[in-house]
């Protein structure tokens, strides 16, 4: 199964990803893969080990997404055809233990007080800040919002 495609279009065309840093998976895990226009899916179990950390971002340096393309034998899977009706076999279950892409995907942005970018327990996150930057801002209030103004964070190119 292919990766899904990931690339942003930007002002001026599609985005290659650059390598913003690593991401390492400390024990063991799985990783789901949706396919939203038919609500197939397929998991993968993926190793322990530092794996690169894309960005994909526009013009203005701004990441529309961040993670880590990792590969690993396939756990579970469904391809049963679900357009317009639940027919024909799924051809899902013939595919465990193949070998198969996923990603790993990370927050581009949050709030400040908010840091579970950088751990979630089983990944660990390392930016390089030769070649991005965490930058603060603090976001206008909307219009009958009585919720506190808190400064809010994204990761940007450099």
């Amino acid at each position: 199964m292919p990766l899904i495609n990931h690339r942003r279009f930007g002002k001026y065309g599609a985005q290659e990803p650059i390598k913003v840093g690593r991401l390492m998976v400390r024990k063991e895990m799985e990783v789901t893969q949706h396919y939203e226009c038919a609500a197939w899916h397929q998991t993968i179990k993926v190793a322990p080990g530092i794996y690169d950390l894309l960005a994909w971002h526009s013009e203005d340096g701004h990441i529309s997404t961040i993670g880590a393309r990792v590969s690993g034998p396939i756990t579970s899977a469904c391809f049963q055809s679900r357009i317009g009706a639940h027919y024909g076999k799924d051809s899902g279950p013939e595919t465990v233990g193949q070998p198969a892409d996923g990603f790993v995907s990370v927050c581009a942005y949050g709030d400040v007080g908010d840091k579970t970018w950088e751990s979630t327990g089983d990944v660990l996150v390392r930016l390089d800040p030769s070649v991005c930057d965490v930058e603060t801002w603090m976001p206008k209030p909307l219009e009958g919002d009585t919720r506190p103004n808190r400064e809010m964070w994204r990761v940007t190119v450099k």
